[in-house]
């Protein structure tokens, strides 16, 4: 997380679309890209609702990070797992619809998700779970791209500064 920088400067500007498109390839109003630490989930960018920070044990996206899975439930509030989750039981949120798919790295660590889900039960789609996976591995992606570009722009700054010297 700190190497991508993904919480103090997350890339929103590239991946604020791909958060679009997953809700829109769901059929549902709220999207988000959430950064899980060791005690918080950071929603970093999101769609249909304003991103906030919660307390791990609040996040229903833990158990995506812990397990390193894809988790989809088409009614949290019927799921032994959910159930008493406060995204569910309305102290933090009313979610039902519920689908969230790791952000792992190269290195396989999984430093959030992207998840997807609403107020309403809905049926999960097996085509729409392949296209969310595509669309988690494109978030990877933009880190990643972002991580080599500062890399490259320090690189030729020790260039430049090694080409002034001599």
């Amino acid at each position: 997380i700190r190497t991508y920088d993904a919480l103090r400067m997350p890339p929103r500007r590239e991946l604020e679309p791909l958060v679009e498109l997953a809700a829109r390839l769901a059929g549902v109003p709220t999207a988000t890209i959430n950064i899980v630490t060791d005690t918080e989930q950071h929603q970093v960018v999101t769609v249909g609702f304003d991103g906030t920070v919660c307390r791990l044990e609040d996040s229903m996206c833990a158990l995506t990070v812990r397990e390193g899975r894809t988790v989809a439930v088409p009614d949290a509030s019927l799921d032994r797992r959910f159930v008493r989750n406060p995204f569910v039981t309305g102290e933090l949120g009313r979610v039902r619809f519920y689908v969230a798919l790791p952000l792992m790295t190269a290195d396989g660590v999984t430093i959030g998700t992207l998840c997807v889900f609403d107020e309403e039960p809905h049926d999960v789609d097996d085509g729409v779970l392949a296209g969310l996976a595509t669309l988690a591995e494109r978030v990877v992606d933009v880190f990643e791209l972002r991580l080599r570009n500062r890399e490259l722009a320090l690189s030729l700054m020790e260039i430049q500064a090694v080409q002034a010297e001599l």
